[in-house]
């Protein structure tokens, strides 16, 4: 009994600085947010997945590179009345559009108030994006003309927002500002299909466009 009582005091005396290096009640901290995920809902309204992920540099920068992919496919049909010789005859038409779009957005924040990840932040978002989209038509099941359209854009957004951390982890981000992006297009047919059903392709069309506008950004996101 006696050598036991001997062991436990040397334990504690060993432990014992161990234990006084931290304060009886003191807290860890916990480790500060350095990365965030999320998924702007505003996207996937318009039938586009965008993702984001933001890595913080300093108290008051972050930066920020997100995906955005698109692709949508409909096909209508319906029955078209031809005057002919001998009268109306009916003919079946179809028509089917395919458009598939995927962009890159990297961008910075600079944080007005608050602490990166959180807080009220100002920020510029550039992109860049390409996308094709193919238009056919079929009478009677017989292929029609069709035409394909390739598209390349460049663009930027200048946005004011706020990120809050509901819990620890969880973060909403609602933004808005102003946003220009250029656009331009190839645009080609097929002028008729031949006999050993082959298009004839046309020559090319080219045209751009400008475009300004409001631009949002509601996203849900994941911080740690």
């Amino acid at each position: 009994m006696r050598g036991l009582r001997r062991a436990l005091v040397g334990i504690g005396l060993v432990a014992s600085p161990a234990l006084g290096a931290q304060p009886q009640g003191a807290k860890a901290q916990p480790r500060p947010l350095s990365t965030v995920l999320s998924v702007d809902a505003v996207s996937l309204v318009r039938s586009t997945l965008q993702l984001e992920g933001e890595r913080v540099l300093t108290d008051k920068l972050s930066v920020q590179l997100g995906v955005s992919l698109s692709l949508s496919a409909s096909r209508v049909g319906r029955e078209v009345p031809i005057a002919g010789a001998g009268g109306f005859v009916t003919r079946r038409v179809e028509q089917g559009n395919t458009t598939g779009t995927v962009s890159l957005s990297p961008g910075a924040r600079y944080f007005l108030w608050g602490s990166a990840p959180e807080g009220l932040w100002a920020g510029l978002q550039l992109g860049a994006g390409v996308g094709r989209s193919l238009f056919d038509s079929r009478s009677d099941g017989v292929a029609e003309p069709s035409r394909i359209t390739s598209l390349l854009t460049l663009g930027g957004d200048a946005l004011v927002g706020y990120s809050l951390l509901l819990t620890r982890g969880f973060m909403l981000q609602a933004a808005v500002g102003l946003g220009a992006a250029y656009t331009t297009y190839e645009e080609s047919s097929t002028l008729s299909i031949g006999p050993d059903n082959q298009p004839t392709q046309g020559p090319p069309s080219r045209t751009h466009r400008w475009d300004f506008g409001p631009t949002t950004r509601l996203a849900l996101g994941w911080a740690f």
